[in-house]
């Protein structure tokens, strides 16, 4: 009779196992919209810079899946500058790989639904180091 409940416990344990671990997983972002911070960094010409002395716009435009496209606005440099650029979501959900199309690669860091740390590295002619915090628009 004992083995008869722990067969029937071990069954019911097996087939509810994957279900366990199918509610635990991260769900999917929802990247779309702007998200507007600052940032602090080094940059081999000026030196370091701290927060307020560049704002920043992320706009992500579109989302398909774990894919998705945008532009990146920095204002505070003469001129204000904008990049185009295109991502992906790591399958933690909260990794972002990211391409600046012609500076370089960056990755962003999802802290929470509205919040995201981006760390853009730069070694080309203008070598630097940005740590920016962001946050999504309401």
């Amino acid at each position: 009779m004992i083995r008869k409940w722990a067969l029937l416990v071990l069954l019911i344990s097996i087939g509810f196992g994957p279900a366990g671990v199918l509610a635990d997983e991260p769900s999917l972002p929802d990247l779309v919209g702007n998200w507007t911070g600052t940032s602090e960094g080094f940059h081999a010409g000026s030196g370091y810079f701290h927060a307020g002395d560049y704002r920043y716009v992320l706009t992500i435009g579109q989302q398909e899946g774990r894919i998705f496209n945008g532009t990146l606005i920095v204002s505070g440099l003469d001129p204000t500058r904008e990049y185009l650029l295109s991502g992906v979501i790591a399958h933690d959900m909260k990794t972002l790989e990211i391409t600046e199309f012609g500076t370089g690669m960056d990755t962003g860091y999802l802290l929470s639904p509205d919040e995201m740390e981006l760390v853009l590295l730069v070694n080309e002619v203008d070598n630097f180091s940005v740590l920016c915090t962001l946050k999504k628009e309401k």
